[in-house]
């Protein structure tokens, strides 16, 4: 939560902390739910945004 408040308000924030959450917040879903998230979705988002990499 951290991460994507800082990257809201503008702030300088190390992208590989901002993909990290990212990642814990889909596993947390997924386990809310029972919805089985692949890596292969995750690889897409990932690729799709210059985050973490």
């Amino acid at each position: 939560r951290r991460e994507v408040l800082a990257a809201i308000s503008g702030a300088a924030v190390d992208e590989a902390l901002v993909a990290e959450g990212i990642r814990g917040a889909v596993e947390s879903l997924a386990e809310i739910t029972g919805a089985a998230i692949g890596g292969d979705l995750l690889d897409r988002i990932f690729s799709r945004h210059c985050i973490g990499k």
